[in-house]
């Protein structure tokens, strides 16, 4: 699982916030994923993570009246005028991932939503970071998963047990390698993530070898 999960760079790099907003797409040959990804080639891991983790960071923003967090982001808070809880979060969302037009685009909002919606209140920035990679994990995981024939053939009952077992292992890896985070800018949340999704790979990849 953990090689699959690592495509692209597991180093942990800088990806700067522009490049990962929706807003960034572009033509000239982008995906339409809105990720400024290139052609046809698949966002490691790294890049999704930070991708994801700049929701969560727009949802703290907006929750403590940040106007020029939410500048960095492209987002007007005007633009949340009457918005809370799930439709804020699905506005958000469509606004810094932009449309899931790829598998992994899906995976990320996904991960993204279940985060939030967890109810997990009063959880720092950090500790929602780091559920989200789990999250995110196990998206990514599922579908490697479900094209196993031997996972397919076992009983619904089983393949739950089976599922509550993955996504335990991949919430202890990650937290497992979990840091603090020390500023709460744009920049910092998605080298935060990006970094903390790195570990999370190398962990992954130790654990099934």
């Amino acid at each position: 699982m953990g090689k699959a999960l690592s495509r692209g760079d597991t180093s942990g790099r800088s990806y700067r916030v522009a490049d990962l907003l929706a807003s960034s797409r572009s033509g000239g040959g982008s995906s339409a994923s809105g990720d400024g990804r290139e052609g046809r080639t698949q966002p490691a891991f790294t890049r999704q993570a930070a991708r994801g983790a700049l929701v969560l960071a727009a949802v703290e923003a907006v929750e403590a009246g940040d106007d020029a967090e939410l500048a960095e982001l492209g987002i007007d808070l005007s633009q949340l005028d009457g918005l809370s809880g799930m439709a804020l979060y699905l506005e958000l969302s469509a606004l810094i991932l932009g449309p899931s037009s790829h598998p992994d685009d899906q995976a990320v909002a996904e991960a993204v939503l279940a985060t939030l919606a967890s109810g997990q209140t009063g959880s720092t920035l950090a500790a929602r970071i780091g559920q989200f990679v789990s999250a995110l994990a196990w998206q990514l995981a599922k579908v490697q998963l479900s094209a196993r024939k031997d996972i397919r053939a076992r009983a619904d009952g089983a393949v739950k047990a089976f599922e509550t077992k993955v996504k335990n292992w991949i919430r202890a890896r990650v937290n497992q390698v979990a840091d603090v985070l020390t500023s709460k800018s744009p920049q910092n949340v998605a080298d935060y993530a990006s970094g903390l999704a790195a570990r999370a790979c190398k962990e992954f990849v130790e654990g099934t070898s």
